[in-house]
């Protein structure tokens, strides 16, 4: 295969995951009409690109947290699409034994650590886990996203009247290990 030839299958494959992820979105904001799913649900419709940007050059290794409008992220990183399905309608099977619902989600195999529903939430606990394993000498990627003029993403646009910033979180201190998305 030749380096244009596997450029474009790299291409396929990421535009294919992203329209997965759109079209499992759709088909949760179709479903949830019917309110048999036992929690509230915010989607990332429109958030795909980053997601599986930036899950591409990541490992199962590497740790990632996200927001309340998380889906993309969990089933970008490798998180089971069953299992997420599962949580949203408060199945046992779900990712976090049906008691999380869409916005606390978590696949450890898979190295998506958790999501969060609290505005600015994601910050400390992510720079805390970059710390704590900085501080066992891990070296591996710990990391969110943050989306600055809409409140979405990993860490959420609302997130600048809380208290903790990245930046107080140690992201600084975390080199190379810690990395953020940031859109607008």
């Amino acid at each position: 295969m030749t380096a244009m030839n596997s450029a474009g299958a790299d291409l396929k494959r990421l535009y294919y995951q992203m329209l997965r992820i759109r079209r499992v979105e759709q088909a949760i904001a179709e479903r949830y009409q019917q309110q048999e799913m036992r929690c509230p649900t915010h989607l990332c419709i429109g958030e795909e690109a980053i997601a599986v940007g930036v899950s591409a050059h990541l490992t199962t290794q590497d740790k990632v947290f996200s927001n309340h409008r998380g889906h993309g992220h969990y089933l970008a990183k490798g998180g089971d699409l069953r299992r997420l399905l599962a949580e949203l309608y408060g199945f046992a099977e779900g990712c976090c034994g049906g008691r999380g619902g869409s916005m606390h989600l978590t696949d450890l195999a898979a190295g998506f650590i958790a999501s969060t529903p609290i505005v600015g939430g994601t910050v400390p606990l992510a720079g805390g886990y970059a710390w704590a394993e900085q501080m066992k000498k891990i070296r591996r990627r710990t990391g969110m996203c943050q989306c600055r003029g809409r409140q979405d993403s990993m860490d959420g646009g609302g997130r600048a009247k809380q208290e903790a910033r990245a930046e107080d979180a140690g992201s600084d201190q975390c080199g190379g290990d810690f990395f953020r998305r940031r859109l607008f």
